[in-house]
């Protein structure tokens, strides 16, 4: 059932933004582009997967691409993006481009998000090392 999928995937998610790996988890709710979703607030998985970007120091993604497939939206979601801004998680933006005319794609849609959300700044890296800059 898609709740199963739902549940193992945001596990698998948590540990993995747990693992010390990863500097940024990418398009946090890609699973919803395959077209399934659980019925209900989908809280109940943002919450747990928010607290472990959270414990962990990483950053999460709104990657523009998701508005260019059947999706149709960003990913992660609304949802998901509030929960983060309120728990101070460090956000990037990416077009996630694999062309060149695709590189900042959305990047003015993407911005906006993050401040209807709450976000304030964004994180940019060199070398591992993460600063921020105003939104």
């Amino acid at each position: 059932p898609v709740e199963d999928i739902w549940e193992r995937y945001w596990q698998l998610f948590g540990q993995a933004a747990r693992s010390g790996l990863f500097d940024i988890m990418a398009h946090p709710d890609l699973v919803k582009k395959f077209g399934h979703r659980p019925p209900g607030d989908l809280c109940r998985f943002y919450e747990p997967a928010v607290q472990a970007v959270l414990d962990a120091g990483v950053s999460i993604e709104i990657n523009t691409a998701g508005l260019f497939k059947d999706v149709r939206e960003m990913y992660p979601a609304k949802e998901f993006l509030e929960l983060a801004a309120a728990a101070q998680v460090p956000l990037v933006i990416s077009s996630d481009a694999h062309a060149p005319q695709d590189v900042g794609r959305a990047f003015p849609e993407a911005v906006a998000l993050a401040k209807a959300c709450g976000f304030q700044e964004l994180q940019r890296f060199s070398e591992r090392t993460r600063r921020s800059v105003p939104l």
